[in-house]
């Protein structure tokens, strides 16, 4: 049997003969080009939600073993069943946030946020802390005991601001040491937090 390409430009043909007695009935005798069926195939992007304004074109990379998501940037992505699953088995969960201004509460509870703002002379990346409070089934709970930690990826000096009636107890002042330090801010009560770890110094010593 010689082939030959589909040389119809619609996709149905009516009453086209399908060439098998049990199955030609059910069909109506109607054919498709698997050219065009290919064609539909290439074009067919997840349902995703009208107000998606992300990208829907995956990178290329390995797709064994993987579930689509959206990444933090607001794209589709391919994330690694694997990896997702020791992350599950970890205490922190790691975030990098390039913005100047972080907010934090009893929500932000074991992230390690690393602080990747690069700023102008002069300027500092500021978290302004909240009360330690979390969404706890639908209600707002207090959450003494939150736990976060940060790293100041880069030169910008890394500083906390709690807002009015929170306080932030620190051993220096509520400051990072500077470049790859890390501290823990971590919750006494719902309005009292603690500040830990490679604090920059009230003073300097010699």
């Amino acid at each position: 049997m010689n082939w030959k390409p589909w040389a119809f430009t619609e996709p149905y043909i009516p009453y086209t003969p399908i060439r098998a007695e049990a199955v030609n009935p059910n069909f109506n005798g109607i054919s498709a080009s698997f050219t065009y069926v290919a064609d539909e195939l290439n074009q067919f992007r997840p349902r995703l939600p009208e107000n998606f304004t992300g990208n829907v074109e995956i990178p290329e990379m390995g797709y064994t073993n993987t579930v689509m998501a959206i990444n933090e940037f607001g794209d589709m992505t391919l994330l690694d069943i694997a990896a997702l699953k020791l992350e599950a088995q970890k205490d922190f969960v790691l975030k990098q946030i390039p913005d100047q201004q972080i907010t934090v509460d009893g929500n932000n509870h074991a992230d390690w946020i690393i602080a990747s703002h690069i700023g102008a002379v002069d300027e500092n990346i500021v978290v302004v802390v909240n009360p330690a409070t979390a969404l706890f089934e639908n209600t707002v709970a207090a959450a003494p005991g939150s736990t976060i930690l940060f790293t100041q990826d880069t030169d910008t000096p890394l500083t906390f601001a709690p807002i009015p009636g929170v306080t932030v107890k620190s051993p220096g002042l509520l400051k990072a040491y500077g470049k790859h330090s890390t501290v823990t801010l971590m919750a006494a009560d719902q309005n009292t937090w603690v500040l830990g770890g490679d604090v920059a110094p009230a003073e300097v010593i010699v």
